[in-house]
């Protein structure tokens, strides 16, 4: 009836990077940093089980602490002689000497709370909810990325320690309903709320600028799932799923701000599709098995048994993207205001099994991805050209921008 788990992780970090680079232009860039970080993380679980309800009740902890020093200002952030000599770097790696006000870079800490409720409704149906908290930590890169504030260089990217992790408020509610001891339905609406992603922000420092990482940006998904399901029936099993989703927010990238700023764009004031809006998933999932000792046999192996068929299909609404500012308009475009075409491949395998003595087995098998050769496009190089001719691979015809060809595997395994 009452079923409690609880446990902990630790981790520790030594992370050391010395990259140079010399550019075209003079653009000198340096990205140096040692740093020890550490994670801790506590949870407990509680499920609770009566003859009517599955009750689960979450609570996690974390902390991080990014162990580094920040300047005090994020506009005064050197000491005034790195500023007169940039070509100074030798203290890289000793930022407290080198950051104005050096300060310790803010420990994080979180609690995540998370619900989850299951109860049938009738003998045949069953209900259930959750609802839960999830922070997870920015990339390592964008919280240390030349955070000793080298400030040469054409563009110049900082990376920030006080990053907060992203997190996520996720509901979910569903119903599953059995028609038979072998089919069931299944219907989940979701809704997901994205806080704190990691974005770019313009600084200035004297007479120049740079780019901090900060929690900027939002994203919202919301959708629902149908997923007809059949246990093997007569050798036939299989699943089919249908996803609508809607996802929405400010910026597909931590690079999307800068980008903006490069391409002259306004700044945005209202959300826009995200670069993974793909409205309609669909896929479906077909297997058909033949019995062992079925069919004649030549000596211990039965030439009409023991094959498995799998088929896999899988469709998705074309992804967005954003027209090209070249070709004529009165202005610039909105953001992924248009969409690839839809996309869609078949998959299939086929397994035979040979009995070779007492218990060992070897199964042949041939995979084939993209059984029809469909060239699904998934980019383009050259919006301007694909908006004017449909042609995605740009003058020299790329053939990355379209998914992958058909291919074929074969292969042998033994089972013992």
């Amino acid at each position: 009836y009452n079923l409690m788990k609880t446990g902990f992780e630790f981790k520790r970090f030594d992370l050391f990077k010395d990259h140079t680079s010399i550019a075209s232009g003079g653009n000198d860039y340096n990205d140096q940093f040692h740093v020890k970080p550490f994670q801790v993380g506590v949870y407990a679980q509680n499920k609770l089980e009566s003859e009517g309800m599955i009750l689960n009740l979450g609570l996690r902890y974390d902390y991080f602490d990014p162990k580094t020093f920040v300047p005090a200002n994020p506009n005064d952030p050197l000491l005034q002689q790195y500023l007169d000599d940039p070509q100074n770097v030798t203290t890289l790696f000793d930022l407290q000497n080198r950051l104005r006000g050096a300060v310790d870079a803010k420990a994080k800490q979180q609690l995540s709370p998370r619900v989850g409720v299951s109860y049938p409704i009738t003998e045949n149906d069953v209900l259930h909810v959750t609802y839960g908290h999830y922070f997870q930590l920015p990339l390592l890169d964008y919280l240390y990325g030349n955070h000793g504030f080298d400030l040469r260089g054409a563009f110049k990217y900082v990376g920030n320690p006080d990053l907060k992790e992203e997190k996520t408020v996720a509901y979910e509610a569903g119903l599953e309903h059995g028609f038979n001891d072998y089919l069931k339905l299944s219907i989940v609406g979701y809704f997901k709320d994205v806080l704190n992603l990691t974005s770019y922000k313009k600084e200035t420092f004297g007479t120049g600028i740079y780019w901090l990482h900060t929690n900027s940006d939002y994203a919202r998904i919301k959708g629902f799932e149908l997923t007809l399901s059949q246990r093997t029936w007569h050798g036939f099993s299989g699943i089919i799923t249908y996803t609508y989703q809607i996802a929405r927010g400010r910026a597909s990238d931590a690079y999307q701000n800068f980008q903006d700023d490069y391409d002259n764009r306004k700044p945005r004031t209202e959300d826009f599709p995200l670069d993974w809006d793909q409205r309609h998933t669909a896929k479906v999932n077909v297997n058909y098995q033949i019995p062992d000792d079925w069919g004649p046999t030549i000596g211990k192996t039965h030439l009409l048994g023991d094959w498995d068929i799998d088929l896999f299909w899988n469709y998705g609404s074309g992804t967005p993207y954003t027209s090209s500012t070249s070709v004529p308009q009165p202005e610039l475009p909105p953001m992924n205001d248009k969409t690839f075409p839809a996309a869609w491949s078949l998959d299939m395998r086929v397994q035979k099994g040979l009995s070779i003595y007492k218990t060992y087995k070897a199964n042949l098998f041939a995979e084939i991805t993209n059984l029809t050769n469909r060239a699904n496009i998934i980019n383009t190089v050259d919006v301007e050209r694909y908006d004017l001719t449909g042609e995605p691979g740009g003058q020299f015809g790329d053939p990355t921008v379209y998914s992958n060809p058909r291919r074929i595997l074969l292969g042998m395994e033994f089972v013992f």
